[in-house]
């Protein structure tokens, strides 16, 4: 009698162990497909592109370069595009703007250094701080990035409220890193 009991105890313990497995390999099949792939976007002047990844719920304002939000995690991306008319010292013009901020900004905390970045084949710098936006009522966490090429200076700047500021660190690096200008 014992012999039966022991048997019907593995084959419970069996079936248990099979739907479970098969509940965790549904579960990671459907966490896998379910996750939205990366989006690349071409500025409205067509001068560049950028991938946005998946992971970022985001709407386009009609602007003549590229600007884009998402409203559910608070995030905006702006940029600007100068048409390059001579060569310029890149660290001069973007510490000029860093020591503007103090006057343009409200509450300007934890400006960080000018970063030169490895960014293709372009000249690129990058810094970051947090500001308290008076209409938003909210404080932001900022990532600006200048971008020099042959042609035109690029101007990207990334904020979101410093609420979501951990999540979208990584978000903006691969944003800043996936930069092409378009010839």
């Amino acid at each position: 009698m014992n012999f039966r009991f022991s048997n019907k105890k593995v084959i419970i313990i069996s079936i248990f162990s099979i739907l479970f497995l098969a509940i965790i390999g549904l579960s990671i099949f459907f966490i896998v497909t379910n996750t939205p792939e990366p989006v690349t976007i071409t500025s409205n002047d067509n001068s560049f592109k950028l991938i946005i990844p998946g992971k970022i719920e985001f709407d386009r304002k009609d602007t003549t370069t590229l600007d884009i939000y998402s409203s559910k995690d608070e995030m905006v991306l702006t940029s600007n595009v100068i048409s390059k008319q001579r060569d310029v010292n890149l660290p001069d013009v973007v510490g000029l703007e860093m020591a503007s901020l103090y006057s343009t900004k409200d509450n300007v905390e934890n400006l960080s250094e000018l970063i030169k970045l490895e960014l293709k084949d372009y000249e690129a710098y990058k810094y970051s701080y947090t500001y308290f936006d008076a209409e938003y009522n909210d404080n932001f966490y900022t990532e600006v990035v200048w971008i020099v090429t042959d042609k035109n200076i690029y101007a990207l700047d990334l904020q979101v409220v410093t609420k979501n500021q951990e999540k979208y660190k990584t978000l903006f690096n691969d944003i800043i890193n996936s930069f092409e200008e378009i010839a």
